[in-house]
């Protein structure tokens, strides 16, 4: 079972590319390790690329014990390359 949290990287809403507004529960942590993340792709990606809060962020949650995951979806995979959590490993995107 999952307990979805929505995080945002100020804490407050985030906007997508269609319009939609989430409404988030804080701001993304870097103390994550264990949890799972699912960072969203779309034309906000490209920016996330070289903002080391989120890349740390990203790779804080992959415990060494396997514990959390890190999933994306579209060109967050992008994002995923550039915190190198997919160094040394098989990816597939569309």
């Amino acid at each position: 079972m999952y307990d979805l949290r929505y995080v945002s990287l100020g804490g407050g809403p985030a906007r997508s590319s269609c319009g939609l507004t989430l409404g988030a529960e804080g701001a993304l942590a870097i103390d994550g390790a264990g949890r799972d993340l699912l960072v969203p792709g779309g034309s906000g990606a490209d920016v996330l690329l070289t903002n080391e809060h989120v890349l740390a962020a990203i790779r804080s949650r992959l415990a060494p014990d396997g514990a959390g995951r890190v999933i994306s979806v579209c060109s967050g995979s992008l994002v995923l390359a550039a915190a190198g959590v997919l160094d040394g490993r098989v990816a597939t995107t569309h």
